[in-house]
């Protein structure tokens, strides 16, 4: 049992020290998501982030800073992407 505490305990630090290099910023138009401050740049959900999840938004080429949460699926229009360019 000690060594399952144990391991709950250095499971939790994993998460708050990844967790603790993202920040909730107010971006583009209007939409929060939580941005990575190393590299390389991304946005995270922020519904799957309160859930203890960090999921890389998809840059989806729908329409120009459209981006989805491969799990929840949830939409965020970002106008302004992290320096994101089309190939296209």
């Amino acid at each position: 049992m000690q060594t399952t505490l144990l391991g709950s305990r250095k499971s939790m630090q994993v998460r708050d020290a990844l967790k603790s290099q993202y920040t909730l910023e107010t971006v583009g138009s209007g939409v929060e998501v939580y941005v990575f401050q190393g590299f390389p740049p991304h946005y995270t959900c922020p519904y799957c982030f309160t859930n203890d999840q960090v999921h890389a938004l998809q840059y989806r080429r729908i329409d120009a800073g459209f981006f989805e949460c491969p799990v929840c699926k949830a939409a965020f229009p970002v106008t302004q992407p992290l320096g994101l360019v089309s190939l296209m």
